[in-house]
């Protein structure tokens, strides 16, 4: 059952787009010092937590597709 749903999610994520997809909802657990650090960010920078980890997050993963693309070249 669990791949099933696994497989489902995946189809749903490989779909063409449309003109606009909700965003997805994760849970994920973070040591109490990277919590820490996301929190001091978050509060100087005057966003959200979810937010911060959001963004850092999307350019982490840009940064790894950017660095496969420039292998592969």
């Amino acid at each position: 059952m669990i791949q099933s749903e696994q497989a489902a999610r995946l189809d749903s994520v490989n779909s063409p787009r449309p003109l606009f997809r909700k965003p997805k909802r994760i849970t994920i657990t973070v040591p109490d010092q990277i919590y820490r650090t996301l929190l001091e960010r978050s509060t100087r920078e005057g966003r959200s937590i979810s937010n911060l980890a959001a963004y850092l997050l999307e350019r982490a993963v840009a940064s790894e597709q950017q660095a496969a693309t420039d292998q592969g070249q």
